[in-house]
């Protein structure tokens, strides 16, 4: 009998124990519970908890802090499962709301790589009243330079010198793909971080033959890194035969509203602005000197621009030529609206189309949320 009682008595004491182990033991995989969640170490992982299913009307934050503003925060999702296009999950470059959107997910699609470069990033879950799904399930880590340089560079001061034959923020894009059909047809060479591609081709491998181009073939023709082109949706593009280029107006970047015109320019195979100025300026692709004379003269022709177009000067030029208006906007009652001064306003969603001597847009939705029934 004494046996059994101090076995009872045992069992008495190591009970709460164990409850205190099981207690410790899933705290840290809690579900999320409409509060802010602090991470700072280098390495992680988040997700909304371990049930099965998130739960309906979650409001839950996780904010990935660097040790300084100038470290970079690359998000890697492993699992995506959300109520389509009613819950999601939102990412921003910072620790606030009014940062920067850098993405608004929804769905069973894994999205792509996400990074901040801000030292912060703030994710949120949220979700209605109704039904839901497994969530999500993602992995952080903070570098001291973008993707750690792929591997392809080193990180110095928080930004990637790459080594030869690579270009990129992170040194991730091969400088000359298939080095430029150099060993092949010559269509063209590799020059220091770009193809320069022969007469009669284009593209980033200089793989197009303009003149009789492959049918049900892919091309790539304009890199995601140095174009100096942002990205953008919701644009309008059309090609323009007699100057063989490709008009880009207008869009939407997650964060505001676009008002530049970018053309692609086949024969040279790059990016300019509305000037003629090289987007890629920007990323010093060239002298530091021939730079700074192309920007003063883009600023020159702003100003010649602006007296044309006002009225000072009735001389040709691109804008009254390619962008010019079909119909008196300045008139009527959506005058305040949809008019600054003779050129389109920043719009997306719109339509454009080419005509004989340029091309047209019309339509779209503006900055303050008004849709626009202006034809340019």
């Amino acid at each position: 009998m004494r046996l059994v009682a101090l076995v009872l008595v045992l069992e008495l004491l190591l009970l709460p124990l164990l409850l205190v182990v099981v207690a410790q033991s899933t705290s840290g995989r809690s579900s999320c519970d409409k509060t802010r969640r602090v991470l700072t170490h280098p390495l992680g992982e988040i997700s909304d908890g371990p049930a099965a299913n998130y739960t309906q009307d979650s409001h839950c934050e996780w904010l990935i802090r660097a040790q300084n503003d100038s470290q970079y925060v690359t998000l890697q999702f492993r699992t995506m499962a959300t109520e389509c296009s009613y819950d999601y999950i939102f990412i921003y470059d910072g620790d606030s709301f009014r940062a920067p959107l850098l993405g608004s997910f929804s769905g069973n699609t894994e999205p792509q790589r996400v990074v901040a470069s801000s030292g912060s990033m703030l994710i949120l879950l949220y979700s209605d009243t109704n039904y839901v799904l497994e969530g999500f399930r993602a992995e952080y880590s903070i570098t001291n330079c973008r993707n750690n340089c792929s591997g392809h560079g080193q990180c110095v001061a928080h930004t990637c010198r790459c080594e030869a034959g690579w270009v990129g923020n992170d040194c991730g894009v091969e400088a000359c793909p298939n080095r430029c059909g150099e060993e092949g047809s010559a269509q063209g060479t590799c020059a220091g971080d770009r193809c320069r591609c022969a007469t009669g081709y284009a593209g980033q491998a200089c793989s197009l033959e303009l003149d009789n181009p492959i049918a049900k073939q892919w091309h790539w023709l304009s890199s995601t890194t140095r174009n100096g082109l942002p990205p953008r949706a919701a644009h309008s593009a059309v090609y323009y035969e007699r100057s063989d280029a490709l008009y880009v107006f207008g869009g939407y970047n997650l964060n505001e509203v676009l008002d530049s015109l970018c053309v692609f320019r086949f024969a040279s195979n790059q990016w300019e602005d509305e000037w003629g100025v090289r987007l890629d300026l920007r990323h010093g692709d060239v002298a530091t000197d021939e730079t700074e004379a192309l920007l003063r003269s883009r600023s020159l022709l702003l100003e010649e621009e602006s007296e044309r177009l006002l009225g000072l000067s009735r001389e040709p030029n691109f804008l009254s030529n390619v962008l010019y208006t079909l119909a008196d906007n300045r008139s009527g009652l959506l005058t305040e609206a949809f008019v600054n001064g003779s050129r389109p306003v920043g719009r997306y969603g719109h339509a454009a189309t080419t005509v004989p001597d340029g091309f047209v847009l019309f339509g779209g939705k503006l900055a303050n949320g008004l849709l626009a029934n202006d034809l340019w």
